[in-house]
This record gives structure tokens, sequence and C-alpha cells, in this order.
């Protein structure tokens, strides 16, 4: 993926930053990207974030939010 794909400001070691305030538009188009990869550059800040088009990133919240749930019922 190259910085010119996701529009961000620049990399830092390899890990990608953003730092200007971003639009709606750039939201959305950032974290709902059908047939994009599953991490895509944060919209603001450094790193990377989930995209939620992607089928993977749904099964990943699935399985956190199903752990978190069992853990707070086994307590």
């Amino acid at each position: 993926m190259t910085s010119h794909q996701y529009d961000i400001q620049g990399r830092f070691f390899g890990l990608p930053y953003d730092f200007r305030i971003p639009s709606l538009a750039k939201i959305i188009k950032r974290v709902y990207r059908r047939g994009g990869p599953m991490l895509v550059p944060k919209v603001f800040g450094a790193g990377w974030t989930l995209n939620f088009a992607h089928p993977g990133s749904k099964w990943l919240l699935g399985v956190a939010l199903l752990g978190a749930l069992c853990a707070v019922l086994i307590g």
C-alpha cells in the first residue's frame, strides 16, 4: 500500500501517520473500503485500524466481543 493510495502524511519507521483533521468523507473512505486490505492506516494519528468492509474484520470483532462477554460472565 502506498501513501498516495491512502493519502497519508508520511511514515515513521514504516508506521503510517496523518495528523490532519479528517473530513467525514475521508473517514468513511478509509475505514469502509470494499475489496481493500483488513488493516488500513488510521484516519487520525499513527498506526493502523480495521477496514470494516473486510470480512476478516467482522470475524475479529466478533471474537473480541465474545471473549469480552465470556470474561464478564465468568468474572
